[in-house]
């Protein structure tokens, strides 16, 4: 639809011209073809659209045609000088403001008349309208505070994150490595946007990849935003890997989240969970990859296993209850 706007539009603005050159006796005239017009005009418009974003300012369509208008005849007179001129005319309107000879309306067709391509392109107009407010309420976000879902997901994750590192050095009486904290920072965030990824979609009655990959978007793009200046420094939260790491979470694929089936019952067995395991739903394993993968980064030495899958995983599940609750509150 945009394209035969354009199309459509073009051949208005070519007939404005053409119908004013006719009258006044200017240019353009049969020297210049409608292709050119076009290109002219185009030319003419990005460039002082551009020149008036950089001063914060917004020209007028009416007084677009009026500028096009001059230009068309420098064409005709100096067809070689035409960029030139226009490069001039631009750094004088960045230096000075407008001309006040080009703040003058044009109008090239009467937008109420009964020019069959103008009852076109208000058809085309209204039909583009109607699709775009379909768009957008098919795609709104339905009232969803995205932003402040982040808001809560880097509360609690770093909350949670800090809470989680303090038990480890404590238990085994030794500091965690650089490294260890960020990677620590950005499991919680993955699996708490997990959370609230599924916690929208239910909200929204939404199914499927993309909606999925919609409302990831939506919540990693807040975070990118109330990270702010910081978003550089924490880009590790939000990068692609993290989001995959995410989507495994929601999908609960241990594959993606680099846990063997040997691994998971090798460590039920160890910590004599195999009961959680088996009886736990489909729905909530991902808690248990989570706690693996907790494990496998807070673990300091041998001597502090139990610690970090009996004290620590409490700890992690009973931090997610309390933000599964706090999410609760931000979408009612």
């Amino acid at each position: 639809m945009l394209d035969e706007i354009r199309e459509v539009s073009g051949k208005l603005i070519v007939k404005g011209y053409r119908r004013f050159a006719a009258q006044y006796g200017c240019a353009p005239t049969a020297k210049t073809t409608d292709q050119k017009i076009m290109e002219i005009y185009t030319l003419v418009t990005t460039a002082f659209h551009q020149a008036a974003a950089q001063r914060g300012e917004h020209i007028p369509a009416l007084f677009d045609n009026c500028i096009v208008l001059k230009f068309l005849k420098v064409y005709e007179m100096m067809p070689g000088h035409l960029e030139q001129h226009l490069q001039y005319e631009v750094e004088k309107y960045l230096a000075e403001g407008l001309r006040p000879d080009y703040k003058q309306e044009l109008p090239l067709f009467d937008p109420d008349g009964n020019d069959p391509d103008v009852k076109r392109l208000k058809q085309l107009q209204n039909a583009t309208r109607e699709k775009i407010e379909r768009d957008l309420a098919q795609n709104s976000n339905d009232g969803i505070p995205f932003f402040e879902l982040a808001n809560s997901i880097l509360q609690f994750a770093v909350a949670s994150s800090g809470e989680l590192a303090a038990m480890a050095e404590n238990a085994a009486s030794l500091k965690l490595q650089s490294n260890k904290y960020e990677l620590l920072l950005n499991e919680v965030v993955a699996y708490y946007a997990n959370v609230a990824i599924a916690a929208v979609m239910i909200k929204k009655c939404a199914f499927g990849k993309e909606s999925y990959q919609r409302i990831e978007a939506e919540v990693f793009g807040s975070i990118t935003k109330r990270l702010g200046n910081m978003s550089a420094q924490y880009a590790s939260v939000i990068d692609r890997q993290n989001r995959n790491n995410a989507a495994m979470y929601f999908t609960r694929n241990h594959d993606g989240l680099g846990l063997s089936e040997k691994q998971i019952y090798d460590f039920a067995e160890k910590y004599n969970q195999q009961k959680i395991l088996t009886e736990l739903p489909d729905d909530q394993l991902s808690i248990f990859y989570f706690n693996m993968r907790l494990s496998a980064i807070l673990k300091l030495h041998e001597g502090i296993d139990c610690v970090i899958v009996y004290g620590i995983s409490q700890l992690a599940i009973k931090r997610l209850l309390e933000y599964q609750n706090e999410i609760q509150k931000v979408l009612n």
